[in-house]
This record gives C-alpha cells, structure tokens and sequence, in this order.
C-alpha cells in the first residue's frame, strides 16, 4: 500500500460494516411468498446480492422456477423486487448487526478526526432507514449509496465521495469485501483494505490486507495518519488503595489500542502476591499482566520492574525484573543503601518501554500522599514527573469524604508537584448523577484541575483483580485463559470507560503535552 497521510476511510455497507444477510433472506422469501411461489434456500441468498435488487430478484426467481423458466418475466422481476424492497423497509434491522469491531472502528476514526465515508449500491432510502435503525448515521461525514451514482464496480461514488470530503484519493483508504469494491477503488486509485467475512469472502491473494475483525485496521491507518505518531504519557494516581486505578489503567489500556496507538503498561513497583511466570521463568504482577493483556502486547518484567511479595507483617521478597533479590524488611527496602539503584532500574525499564510504544500508560500505587514515604517516592508522583506524564488522580466516591480526599491529596503535594495533576476522575459512582452535577462544579473550582469523568460502578465486567483471584470470584473462563472472553471484557470495560469520561479532553492534553516527551 502507497505511503500516505490516512484523513479519509471509505467503506462498503453490507457484508463489510453490517451484516444484513438474515434480513434480506426474510424479505425476498416473504417476496416469493407472497407471490405464490417456491421459497429458495436460504443460503444461495448470500450469492445473489451485491448487484442491485433487480438482479437479485432474478436469481432467486431463476432458482424458484428452475423448472418453470418460461414464467420468468420483467414485470414478475419488478413485481418480486417491489415486493421484496416493501417488506425489507419495513423490517429493516430486526435481526441485522454490526461486524466485528465495527463500532470501535468507527469511534476510533471519528475519535481522531479521520472522515468516515459510506459507500454502498443500496438505495437511498434503505440505506439511511439501516443506519439509522442501528443509531450509527451521525458517524458519516458523507453517505454515497446506490442512487447517487454508478454502481460499484465503477469508481463514480467513490470519486463523489472524494470530491464532497475535499481529500485527495492518495490520502483515503477503502474498506470492503468483495472483487467490486477491489476494482472501483482501483479505479479511482484508492488503497484498498478487504475483510474475509463478507457475503463474497476475498482471500489474501484479492488484497493486500485482510482482516478477520474491522478494528484490525486501526493500526494501519492511524500508523500513517501525521498526527497519530505519539501521544505524550498518561498516569493514573489515586486518593488511597483500592480506588480503580489497576482496573482505570486496563480499560485506558484497550482504548488506546481501539483508537490504533501501540500503548503500554507500567508500574515501576507493585506489592502483591499475585503474579504471573512469564516464558523465562521471570514473574511480574498479574495487573500488569492483565493490562499488556488489553494493550494486545507480550507482557515484560519492564512493565513491573520492581516487585514486592509479602511473606510476613513487616517483610516482602523483593523481585527486581522478575528475579528475586531475597526477603527484606520494611525500613531495611524504605531505608536502606539499595533503594537508588531499584530507582534507576525502574526509570531504565521506563525508557526502554516509551522508545517502543506511543502512550505509555503509568499506574501509581496506594495514596500520592503518604508523606512519610514520600522522600523515597518511585512509585507515584516522582515516577510521573521523570516519565513527563499527565498524571490523573482517581478518587472513589462509594468509601466517602470524596472532596476532603480529593483536594487534601492534591494541597498535600509541593506546590511545584500539583500542576502535573492534569485531570480528576471520579470512580464507582451510585444512583443518579444529575444530583452530582453541583459537586463535580465544586471539585474543579476547589482543586482547579478539570474533571475528567464520573464512572458508574460497573457490574456485569469481569476484569481480574489483584484483590480478586480466587475461584469463587474469577470465572473459569479467565482461569483458563479464553482470550475470546477476556478480550470481550476489555472491550466492554473500554466501552463503558467511554461512556463516562471526556475522551476528548484527554487527548487534547496529551497532544497538546506531547512535546515535553522528546525533551528529555
């Protein structure tokens, strides 16, 4: 595929960003029903459409009177079609439904301004009744379908759909699913991208590049958008233990691989007996494990470079990349001679991850304001200054004192510390928001830190835990490692995430911070 700068995807509508098979099966076999005639089997519908419903009316008549050809007329053609377009309207999206990742995909290109054309040989009125049964007509910045132009093969709805987004061909990308939209964004010298779960399924022999799940796009074409290269680092921070930051970190984790970027992980020290082996026999935390899980990279002890597991009240076997340093106490780790050199092992972990993924995502631990370890900080604030981060601060509202705990833990930091603060999110919210709406006000003007978003407590969202790994709590689906199931679960998390924070505000701050990151 051409070198170029992606601000424009056009895509095809049936087969590749819906699948409306099962719809159109009902209607034309209502159509013949109506008309007295023998139904067809379902499965050759899937071989008659993608010409147009006058073709499509004729294969199945050629196929409902194979023994009685001579009845096959134009007006019994139109008749069928008229039939079949009446029915079909009416019952548009009962059992129609999105492709794989197509709705990540299409939040992701609108997300990163990227204009979104639909391209389809549908009539016009079907098409804009399917959009906007499923609620996706507003993604479109503009929708070329079967009355506005030639058909696909031909190029001249592409070539429309160009001109009305004022983008040049070179810098669009096609998206489809049979030899006919190959051919017109040929035609219309457009790189072509094709799925291999259409009505006609193309083979990696018809493309360059085929994908099994929509979003397998994304980084391809963010890759080679100009202003997608990198995002300056995000960290997520909290009031005290236990406030979502593990579970914040994951879901911000599969966004950023949804929306095409290459995030990962990081956690310079995490206590915790829950870990996973990794090939070489090296251990990290499970969190950290989960959270290369959503980011859709190989976990690395650089992720978690510094490991604590308790073995009594007042000891933990210290692992450092993954191997054991053996057992120290507590003011022996907080105090002792050792404690430079665990630092400077994090940050070179730190940097050999940000030289390979674009954002780096940076978890703190516990409370950013315990001020008696504060001097020997690696972990929270300090990590987020020497990472240049835009750091976060989750506060969860469900424990209580959420203003007391917000604004002491942010007046706590020197002041020089709290414009790294960027942004507030407010976690595990009960009941009704409108009734909040008057305290996220209060929030910002006492802090004067912006607040990113409210999140609901989710249910019906397995995630795993560090607090959390016991059979009784932990599906055996995640116990036994289905990836199809985690992987929807990261989605769902992600989705949910969303829908409650400002993902606008968060990329505006960290485009607008990126430059900071190459100043080191």
């Amino acid at each position: 595929m051409k070198d170029c700068n992606v601000k424009a995807v056009l895509i095809d509508l049936d087969g590749t960003l819906v699948n409306t098979l099962p719809d159109r099966i009902a209607a034309i076999q209502q159509g013949l029903q109506s008309l007295d005639l023998p139904a067809i089997d379902d499965r050759n519908v899937q071989n008659y459409i993608g010409d147009g419903v006058w073709l499509l009316s004729k294969r199945t008549l050629q196929e409902s009177l194979v023994n009685e050809p001579n009845r096959i007329t134009d007006d019994l053609i139109q008749a069928l079609a008229d039939t079949y377009e009446a029915y079909y309207l009416a019952h548009i999206c009962e059992h129609t439904i999105l492709s794989k990742g197509a709705l990540t995909l299409l939040k992701a290109l609108k997300q990163n301004d990227i204009a979104i054309a639909l391209i389809t040989n549908k009539k016009n009125e079907l098409t804009y009744a399917l959009l906007k049964s499923l609620g996706i007509h507003e993604y479109f910045d503009v929708i070329m379908a079967g009355q506005d132009g030639a058909h696909k093969p031909a190029p001249d709805l592409l070539l429309k759909a160009l001109q009305a987004l004022k983008i040049e061909a070179k810098d669009a990308v096609m998206i489809g699913d049979s030899l006919d939209d190959r051919e017109a964004a040929k035609l219309a010298n457009i790189d072509m991208m094709g799925v291999a779960f259409g009505y006609r399924p193309l083979c990696k022999n018809d493309v360059q590049y085929l994908m099994e799940d929509l979003q397998e796009a994304l980084p391809y074409l963010m890759s080679k958008k100009d202003d997608m290269k990198k995002l300056a680092p995000i960290m997520f921070v909290g009031t005290g233990s236990d406030v979502g930051k593990s579970v914040i970190t994951t879901g911000f984790c599969r966004i950023f691989k949804q929306d095409g970027y290459q995030p990962a992980p990081f956690k310079a020290q995490n206590m915790s007996n829950f870990s996973v082996t990794l090939d070489d026999g090296a251990e990290m935390a499970i969190a950290q494990s989960t959270q290369a899980e959503a980011a859709g990279v190989e976990p690395t002890v650089d992720m978690n470079p510094i490991m604590l597991k308790p073995t009594a009240d007042h000891q933990s076997n210290v692992l450092l990349l993954g191997q054991s340093l053996g057992v120290k106490n507590a003011y022996e780790y907080f105090r002792g001679d050792g404690w430079l050199h665990l630092r400077d092992e994090a940050h070179h972990a730190y940097d050999r991850l940000a030289e390979q993924y674009s954002p780096m995502v940076l978890e703190g631990a516990g409370s950013i304001s315990e001020l008696n370890l504060k001097e020997r900080d690696m972990v929270n604030i300090a990590m987020g200054i020497y990472a240049k981060a835009n750091i976060v601060l989750i506060a969860d509202i469900e424990r209580g004192g959420i203003f007391a705990s917000l604004y002491g833990s942010i007046m706590l930091l020197p002041e020089e510390e709290r414009p790294y603060i960027k942004g507030i999110i407010i976690n595990k919210f009960r009941g009704d928001m409108k009734f909040f709406e008057s305290g996220v006000k209060m929030i910002e003007d006492l802090c004067k830190v912006p607040v990113l978003g409210v999140i609901p407590y989710y249910q019906d969202i397995e995630i795993v835990a560090e607090d959390s790994l016991s059979a009784s709590q932990t599906s055996a689906q995640m116990l036994a490692n289905d990836m199809d199931y985690k992987n929807a679960q990261y989605d769902r998390l992600a989705d949910h995430i969303r829908q409650y924070v400002d993902m606008d505000k968060v990329y505006q701050i960290l485009r607008e911070n990126i430059a900071c990151i190459d100043t080191k």
